[in-house]
C-alpha cells in the first residue's frame, strides 16, 4: 500500500470516529481525544490531517453533503417538468436518511446545540435544490404561490424529522413505508399543481400519486 492509500485510510478512519463522536455526543462534548480513542489513534494524527476540532466537524459535514449529492445524481439533470424531480428525489433523500442515521443523530445535536455547521458545500448543495424547484415551479409543476424557501423547510421537517423521532420511538422504524407512501401523498397534494398530480397518477396507473 502506497503512502497515499494508507493516508486515505487514516483519513476515513478519522472522520468515521468523529461522525460516530459528534453523533453520539454533540460538538460541545467532544474532544479530539474521544475521537482519537474511538479511531484508536494517536490524536496528533487528527491534529496533523484536520487541524481543530472544528475543521474536523466541517469534514464529517462535507464528506455527508458529497456523499447525499452523489445519491441523489440522477436527479439533478431532470427536466424541470419530470414529477421525478418530486416522486424519486424525495424517496431516495427519505431512503438516505434511513441508512445514514449518524447523519440524522448529527442534525439533531445541530438543532439542540444551535450550532449549524455551513461549509461552501452544504450551501451549494442547498441552492443546487433550490434552483431546481425553482425551475419546477417555473414549468408548471410546482404551485405558483408557494415561496420555495417554505417549500424546503417542509420538506426537511417531513423527510428529517420522521427519522428524529424514529431516533427517539424505535417502533415508528415500522412504519417508514407507509409513512413515505401517505406522507408524500400528503405533501404533493399540498405544493404540486393539478397537473403534476394527475401525471404522476398517470405514471403510476393508481388514484393517488406516490
Amino acid at each position: 500500500m502506497s503512502r497515499a492509500e494508507q493516508a486515505q485510510l487514516t483519513r476515513e478512519a478519522i472522520l468515521d470516529a468523529a461522525e460516530e463522536c459528534f453523533a453520539a455526543f454533540g460538538f460541545r462534548a467532544t474532544t479530539i481525544r474521544k475521537v482519537a480513542q474511538t479511531a484508536e489513534l494517536n490524536k496528533g494524527l487528527i491534529h496533523h490531517y484536520f487541524g481543530s476540532k472544528d475543521s474536523l466537524y466541517q469534514a464529517v459535514v462535507r464528506r455527508a453533503v458529497a456523499d447525499y449529492e452523489v445519491t441523489q445524481a440522477a436527479q439533478w439533470d431532470r427536466d424541470p417538468e419530470d414529477t421525478g424531480l418530486f416522486t424519486a428525489g424525495l424517496t431516495t433523500m427519505f431512503d438516505w436518511l434511513r441508512h445514514n442515521r449518524l447523519s440524522v443523530r448529527f442534525l439533531m445535536w445541530e438543532r439542540l446545540e444551535g450550532r449549524l455547521a455551513k461549509p461552501e458545500e452544504s450551501d451549494a448543495l442547498r441552492e443546487k435544490v433550490r434552483q431546481q424547484i425553482l425551475r419546477a415551479q417555473s414549468a408548471g409543476v410546482l404551485r405558483p404561490e408557494l415561496h420555495i424557501d417554505v417549500v424546503l423547510v417542509m420538506i426537511d421537517t417531513m423527510l428529517v424529522g420522521f427519522w428524529e423521532r424514529a431516533e427517539q420511538t424505535r417502533p415508528l422504524e415500522g412504519l417508514a413505508e407507509l409513512y413515505i407512501d401517505q406522507g408524500l401523498q400528503v405533501l404533493f397534494r399540498g405544493i404540486l399543481t393539478e397537473r403534476a398530480l394527475e401525471e404522476i397518477e398517470r405514471r403510476n396507473g393508481r388514484a393517488d400519486p406516490e
